[in-house]
């Protein structure tokens, strides 16, 4: 299984793949290189990326500011940067979710 995350110095790189107007919000395994979600807001006026980070943000336990979007505004695939977050709480968290990590 990939990998879906990077260590870097100011916190995760966490790849994703979202799905917008989804029945519910989930995270549903791995999509390549990503972690694959699901979201119930449509992606107009940056709705669906507002909603991935207050979704990331309550599944890691942390503050939505903690979740930035670097990249992939306007595309499915993401990439959001985790800050104040050690790698032991990414696995510990998204792992059971996504199935076991490499």
């Amino acid at each position: 299984m990939t990998k879906f995350y990077d260590a870097k110095r100011n916190g995760i790189i966490l790849r994703v793949h979202l799905q917008p107007r989804a029945k519910r919000n989930e995270i549903v395994g791995i999509h390549g290189d990503s972690i694959k979600i699901r979201l119930k807001a449509p992606p107009v006026d940056g709705k669906a990326n507002e909603e991935a980070r207050r979704f990331l943000a309550k599944v890691l336990g942390i503050k939505r500011q903690q979740v930035i979007l670097k990249t992939g505004t306007t595309s499915r695939s993401k990439s959001f940067l985790i800050k104040d977050v050690d790698i032991n709480t990414i696995e510990n968290k998204l792992g059971p979710m996504v199935g076991p990590l490499p």
